[in-house]
């Protein structure tokens, strides 16, 4: 038997107080009571360096593809684009 039910009594006396419980005789852990394990040190350097989880490569790529470029979206517009232009790139809205 791996595990021994807490409240089988240890001591000497008769066969059937040395009975093991009904059913299986397992006692299994309690982990809810376990404390969580300590975060390793490059777990907590991890999470400082990088504190919105981890990045989606793929995410970032569709993101990058579907904005348009500063140049060629307003170069109808000749010099009243720049404005335009700095301010999108600013709030990085295009390429």
């Amino acid at each position: 038997m791996l595990f021994r039910s807490p409240a089988a009594p240890t001591g000497g006396g008769s066969a059937a107080a040395t009975a093991p419980p009904a059913g299986s005789g397992l006692v299994y852990p309690n982990y809810m009571e376990k404390r969580p394990r300590q975060k390793s040190f490059a777990e907590l350097a991890n999470e400082q360096l990088n504190p919105g989880g981890r990045r989606d490569k793929f995410a970032e790529a569709v993101d990058a593809a579907e904005k348009p470029g500063c140049a060629t979206a307003y170069q109808g517009m000749g010099l009243l684009a720049a404005p335009v232009i700095a301010f999108k790139a600013a709030t990085d809205k295009c390429k």
